[in-house]
């Protein structure tokens, strides 16, 4: 987990729509597709970070664990609520 979710937001734009196609893939066969659902909701929201703009080869790998989960956590709090 240390290493790997403050790496996340680089590649987080190109699972969502993998993740929602796994989604529907679960719900036409008929077996739950929350997980996937959720996990496409959790990269729409790693997109919109500062550090989406960065690649793999460009990802800040002194970044930790506790300050991308500052960030992430600050983005969901920026999210608009459904009303």
């Amino acid at each position: 987990m240390r290493e790997l979710v403050p790496r996340l937001p680089a590649d987080s734009e190109r699972w969502i729509a993998e993740m929602e196609e796994i989604a529907a893939t679960f719900s036409a066969a008929g077996a739950p597709s929350g997980f996937h659902e959720g996990a496409a909701e959790i990269f729409r929201l790693l997109a919109k970070t500062p550090f989406a703009s960065e690649t793999r080869e460009t990802i800040d790998a002194s970044r930790t664990l506790e300050k991308s989960i500052r960030v992430y956590a600050q983005q969901l709090s920026q999210k608009p609520t459904d009303s």
